[in-house]
């Protein structure tokens, strides 16, 4: 379940909730220390880097996230299909 509210203060920016399996929680903090970054930066970014990977994001958004595109060398037209991924590289496709 997600849902979505607005804080008071800050109508703006809505607020978004995800139940989520504790052994996940626990992972992803631990990470988040690791980083030195907080919770929300990297909830914030994974759904960015999902949504890039799905192609709803700008060419220059992808690539500020650090992505390049994989292109099949097998594609006879190879500006067809961009799979977007941090490497570059499909495995499996």
């Amino acid at each position: 379940m997600i849902c979505a509210y607005y804080q008071e203060d800050n109508m703006k920016k809505p607020i978004v909730f995800a139940r989520m399996n504790q052994d996940d929680v626990d992972l992803i903090k631990r990470v988040c220390e690791m980083r030195g970054e907080d919770l929300s930066n990297f909830v914030r970014r994974a759904i960015k880097l999902e949504l890039a990977r799905l192609s709803y994001l700008s060419e220059d958004e992808k690539k500020a996230l650090g992505l390049r595109p994989f292109i099949s060398s097998s594609d006879s037209d190879q500006s067809k299909h961009h799979i977007y991924t941090p490497e570059g590289v499909i495995k499996n496709v």
